[in-house]
């Protein structure tokens, strides 16, 4: 949707106020602030367990029409992880 550097959060407030979602969308955020210091390869392989043992993918899925398993979520928290544009100021 958009890809840019925030500041402030009364700058992420002002630029959530320009979009309009549709039923469907998903809104995602991630607040460095909570995963700084998360051990990453731990986190990956707990997502994937809870993923493959629970059954909300499978649900998720016939709700969105998806197709995704769980290597497939893992895969995009992964690129979400290592790339993202952080800037420390």
């Amino acid at each position: 949707m958009f890809s840019q550097q925030v500041l402030v959060s009364k700058h992420l407030a002002k630029e959530l106020e320009k979009i309009t979602l549709e039923d469907d969308d998903i809104l995602n955020s991630h607040d460095v602030s909570l995963f700084t210091n998360t051990p990453v390869d731990q986190v990956l392989e707990i997502v994937k367990h809870r993923l493959k043992k629970e059954n909300t993918l499978k649900e998720y899925n016939k709700q969105h029409g998806f197709n995704l398993d769980s290597e497939d979520v893992v895969n995009l928290l992964e690129f979400i992880i290592f790339n993202h544009h952080l800037f420390y100021i």
